[in-house]
């Protein structure tokens, strides 16, 4: 698989599937996780009450 850029750091690294936007640094896995509670909180009723 060849090098991709992280979308928080913007630093290139090699995924371990197609599908991994984000590298393994943890502020990069805290934003990560970040956006998908943004987003859960969004469109998902069931999380937002239960949060």
């Amino acid at each position: 698989m060849e090098q991709v850029p992280c979308v928080h750091c913007g630093k290139f690294f090699i995924p371990r599937n197609r599908s991994q936007n984000y590298c393994t640094k943890p502020d990069c896995q805290r934003a990560r996780k970040a956006a998908w509670q943004r987003y859960k909180m969004k469109n998902d009723a069931d999380y937002r009450i239960q949060q």
